[in-house]
């Protein structure tokens, strides 16, 4: 391990500490939670959200196509709180899209639900904007690229076992000629 592989999994735990605490400091500006049934997963303004976080194009799915709100409402539910951020976070999202003029997120339009998720992830951190999107965000990255249908899309052919590499002997391409 070099000092950068140091560096960066210091960094990575500091940020991780640092997002904990501020879902905790989110947590504790809501309302208790509701009972422990898991959230409606099927919920419309989630699905929009995470679409737009995750969009679909010619190559690749996106989020609502291979089921991704379900598994990031599940998630969310099972962690300290989550639950609440879940809702809470839904209820914000309405609201921004009731102040745009539209019922729910997902009646917006997709420029105005970009704008939207750009300014929860400005939001000022430890704010609840800005908690749900790092979580759903961090969440949905997950569980949308755990899907083998997502890889194709992203360059990824897949793992290289039980294949193998075909010239593991050989040094990589960019160091044989010279980059």
């Amino acid at each position: 391990m070099n000092r950068r592989h140091v560096l960066a999994i210091g960094i990575l735990t500091a940020c991780a500490g640092i997002a904990q605490r501020a879902v905790a400091a989110v947590l504790g500006q809501l309302s208790p939670p509701p009972s422990a049934a898991a959230p409606p997963a099927g919920s419309a303004s989630f699905a929009a959200w995470l679409d737009t976080l995750l969009p679909g194009d010619a190559r690749s799915p996106s989020a609502s196509a291979i089921g991704v709100a379900p598994a990031v409402s599940e998630t969310l539910v099972q962690q300290a709180g989550g639950r609440r951020v879940h809702d809470a976070g839904i209820q914000w999202l309405d609201a921004q899209a009731r102040a745009r003029g539209a019922a729910t997120y997902a009646a917006l339009g997709e420029a105005a639900r970009e704008t939207v998720a750009t300014t929860a992830a400005a939001s000022p951190p430890g704010s609840l904007p800005n908690v749900f999107f790092i979580l759903t965000r961090d969440e949905a990255f997950k569980a949308y690229y755990a899907d083998p249908r997502t890889w194709p899309g992203a360059g990824y052919l897949g793992p290289p076992q039980p294949d193998g590499f075909e010239r593991f002997s050989e040094p990589p391409a960019d160091i044989a000629h010279g980059r």
